[in-house]
């Protein structure tokens, strides 16, 4: 379902207690969506003060499905879903086993793949990792340096401030080539903007970005970025709007078009199936009217 030039795909915070992963991605198909994005935590401390009060961590983000093997779930059963990660916690992996499943994912899906890359907010969950939190940004540039390596090279050695691997051969190689798109979501910031010009292929704004004039600045500023880094084409730019707020969605369609974004994500955090049906009808009804 492209409106106005613009992929709308659905971001579902799915669960093994909540609605059936297929089942919403066959509404989502029927309802002409362009894809499937997928969030990631790999776990959630019990205890973390330092990022704030319990309840500020949804309870989905306790048990959210692996997202490599739920996408490969998805991209076997729908061959016309694109499908994507938002966002994948790069940091939180070891960037060879990383590598491999993220190139195989995209070859076997026949290069559907867009991987949408964070930081993580939640510190203690980045922290049981062994890292300060402080050096999350910095290790996420070292693996995305170190997975595009492994992709485009036969011999890959990295020495770097946080991670280290002597030389070594990995495949495979992703089906599209250089890399699928890497997509950084972060704050509408310089530094989001200068990290992306450096090692990204465009920006997934978050929420709180997707306002207007707030965007629109942002985009201005990112592009500025883009060229003074002498990167050819633009950035590519994926806005998010929330799905249980069917009312919202046609006028993000109209900022994510103001500002030249080529995606629209659909995020949202309920579980229980019939309800998310429900709002999948609703977002279809204003999305076709759009």
């Amino acid at each position: 379902m492209s409106v106005s030039g613009i992929a709308v795909v659905l971001s579902p915070a799915v669960t093994d207690r909540g609605a059936d992963l297929l089942a919403i991605a066959a509404a989502a198909s029927e309802h002409g969506f362009d894809g499937v994005w997928l969030p990631e935590h790999t776990h959630i401390p019990v205890h973390h003060p330092r990022t704030g009060p319990p309840e500020l961590v949804p309870p989905a983000y306790r048990r959210l499905l692996d997202p490599y093997v739920a996408l490969a779930a998805v991209a076997s059963r729908f061959p016309q879903l694109s499908i994507g990660t938002c966002l994948t916690l790069a940091a939180q992996h070891e960037p060879v086993s990383l590598a491999r499943a993220l190139a195989t994912l995209d070859r076997l899906s026949g290069g559907r793949l867009t991987i949408g890359v964070g930081f993580g907010w939640l510190l203690e969950e980045f922290e049981a990792y062994g890292h300060n939190a402080s050096d999350r940004a910095a290790i996420t540039e070292e693996v995305i340096e170190i997975i595009t390596a492994l992709w485009t090279q036969e011999q890959v050695t990295h020495s770097g401030a946080h991670l280290r691997i002597d030389a070594t051969w990995s495949g495979p190689a992703p089906l599209q080539l250089p890399r699928p798109p890497i997509l950084l979501g972060a704050g509408a910031h310089r530094s989001t903007y200068r990290r992306i010009a450096r090692w990204a292929d465009g920006w997934i704004a978050p929420l709180p970005a997707c306002r207007a004039p707030i965007l629109l600045e942002a985009v201005t500023q990112l592009r500025s970025e883009w060229q003074l880094a002498g990167r050819p084409g633009e950035p590519t730019i994926a806005a998010l709007a929330r799905l249980d707020k069917p009312a919202a969605i046609a006028e993000a369609i109209d900022l994510a078009q103001a500002a030249g974004c080529s995606a629209l994500v659909l995020v949202t955090l309920v579980q229980d199936q019939p309800d998310l049906l429900r709002l999948l009808d609703a977002a279809a009804v204003t999305l076709q009217a759009s």
